[in-house]
């Protein structure tokens, strides 16, 4: 699953995967994830921190 607040990059996941993996595409921020609790194992951020105006913010972890 990938979530991301940008349609563009959202589109770029899709060009570039296409049919040739599972990845169901989501819009969404960080602060209301389109993500049922407790329903993913894992969670991997990439280029997350710089969007953030309190990175040590605890309430985020």
């Amino acid at each position: 699953m990938a979530v991301d607040q940008s349609v563009k990059m959202l589109n770029k996941i899709r060009d570039k995967f296409g049919d040739k993996g599972d990845i169901e595409c989501r819009g969404g921020k960080f602060e209301e994830l389109p993500i049922e609790g407790e329903s993913v194992d894992y969670v991997f951020a990439n280029m997350f921190l710089h969007h953030v105006s309190s990175p040590t913010n605890t309430d985020l972890c």
